[in-house]
Parts: C-alpha cells; structure tokens; sequence
C-alpha cells in the first residue's frame, strides 16, 4: 500500500492526539521522509541527526539489512522541527506495527 501526497497531508494535519499516536505520528512521518525499513527508523536517536547550514537535516544510520552506512537529507520543515523540539520517544515494531494498522 503506497499513500498519495493528499494522505500524507492529512496525516500531518492530524491534532489533539493521544501521545502514543502522536508518537506513532511522528515516527511514521519520518519514515515517509526517509524511506528506510521501519527497523532502522525506530532505531534513530537524536546523535544520528546532523544540522544543515541550508536549515535543513541530515540522518546518519547504518541499515540493519545492509550493514551499509548511509546518509539522508530531511527537508520537511514539520519533521524537521519535531526531531529538534520533541523527538518521538522510542517504540517496538510489532507494537508500531499494530497501532498503525489498527
């Protein structure tokens, strides 16, 4: 299942949430800006991110799958702010995985 732009907007404009899906929110939207396996997003910390001097966000992780490092641009300023402000707190996969199916 793939989203269109319109349901990525809507995911976005979603408010009032309770925390656990404001922090599946979060977690689901930085996926959709990186484009990485749900089992190297979660593992992110804020030691991973580097800040750009264009204002913009860099990610530095090593991919589970691969064992390959990689580097990826953020440039959603919305993802980009929660990661400085309030970065989403850490989650399980099976548990992320029900919650965003459910």
């Amino acid at each position: 299942m793939t989203l269109n732009q319109n349901e990525i907007n809507k995911l976005k404009e979603l408010v009032n949430l309770p925390y656990e899906l404001e922090n599946k929110r979060k977690w689901f939207l930085l996926g959709l800006n990186i484009g990485q396996r749900i089992s190297d997003v979660l593992k992110i910390t804020p030691q991973n991110l580097i800040q750009t001097h264009s204002g913009g966000m860099n990610l530095d992780l090593i991919q589970i799958k691969t064992e390959k490092p990689i580097t990826i641009g953020i440039i959603d300023p919305m993802v980009i702010e929660f990661l400085k402000i309030d970065f989403p707190q850490k989650t399980n996969a099976s548990v992320f995985n029900k919650k965003i199916i459910s």
